[in-house]
């Protein structure tokens, strides 16, 4: 009897393993076993699994207990930047003299 047991239509894959279904699954927990072992929190994907005491699951934080500070470096400005202001320039086009 097989210990692990997915929801209905659950699907997954990890990259370096076997994609784990239903069919995958069958007669073959240690499958399981790996998947849970590179990702704890899958277990929700499972209908039924063993009990498995709390403290064999670590899960890394997500954010960093540790700050750290960033040093912003601006450029210095030496002087202002000028603006050059251009005239605009009128195009005029001729018309071509037509035959009559």
């Amino acid at each position: 009897m097989n210990k692990y047991i997915l929801k209905k239509g659950v699907f997954l894959r990890q990259i370096g393993l076997l994609p784990l279904c239903e069919s995958t699954l069958r007669n073959n927990d240690k499958l399981a076993e790996d998947y849970l072992k590179n990702d704890p929190t899958l277990i929700r994907y499972f209908a039924s699994a063993p009990s498995v005491p709390a403290a064999t699951i670590s899960v890394p934080p997500l954010v960093s207990t540790k700050a750290q500070e960033v040093e912003i470096i601006e450029p210095e400005r030496t002087e202002e930047p000028t603006v050059e202001v251009i005239p605009k320039v009128k195009k005029t086009y001729k018309r071509a003299k037509t035959k009559k």
